[in-house]
C-alpha cells in the first residue's frame, strides 16, 4: 500500500502558478530597475548641465548660448517628468507581482503543510496496522503454545 496525496495534482498546479508568478516578478524587478536607471542618468545629465551652466556664467556667455542651454534644460525637465512617471508605474507593477507572488507561495505552503499532515496521519495508520498485525500473531503464537 503506497502513499498516494489525494491534492497532488492542485499542488503541482499551484507550483507551476508560483513559478509563473515568480518570474512575471522578476520580469517586472528588471523593468523596473531600468526605469530607475534611466532615471537616474537623466538626474545626473541635469545636474551636469547645471555645473557646467554656472562655470559658464561665470565666464560669461552670449544670450543665444543662456538661451539653448534653458530649452535643453526644459526638454532634459520633461523627459525626467516622463521618467518619473515610469519609475511610478514600473514600482507599482512591482510591488503588485510582489503581492501575487507572496499570496501563490502562501497558496503552495498550504498544500505543502496539508500534504505534509496527510502523509503523517498515513505513517500514524500504517503504525496502528502494524501494531494490530503484530498483537494478532503474538495472540496466536500464545494460544498456539497453550493449547500443545
Amino acid at each position: 500500500m503506497s502513499y498516494q496525496f489525494r491534492y497532488e495534482s492542485v499542488l503541482s498546479i499551484k507550483e507551476k502558478e508560483k513559478d509563473q508568478v515568480r518570474q512575471e516578478y522578476i520580469h517586472s524587478v528588471d523593468h523596473f530597475e531600468q526605469a530607475a536607471t534611466q532615471l537616474y542618468e537623466l538626474l545626473r545629465k541635469k545636474e551636469q548641465l547645471e555645473q557646467e551652466h554656472e562655470q559658464a556664467l561665470s565666464k560669461g556667455l552670449t544670450v543665444l548660448h543662456i538661451k539653448q542651454i534653458q530649452h535643453y534644460r526644459k526638454n532634459l525637465e520633461k523627459s525626467i517628468d516622463q521618467s518619473q512617471n515610469k519609475v511610478s508605474t514600473a514600482r507599482q507593477a512591482m510591488q503588485i507581482k510582489e503581492f501575487e507572488l507572496h499570496k501563490s507561495d502562501v497558496e503552495v505552503k498550504k498544500y505543502s503543510k496539508l500534504k505534509e499532515r496527510d502523509r503523517t496521519h498515513y505513517q500514524f495508520l500504517i503504525k496502528q496496522e502494524e501494531a494490530k498485525v503484530m498483537d494478532e500473531a503474538a495472540l496466536r503464537q500464545f494460544t498456539n503454545q497453550k493449547f500443545r
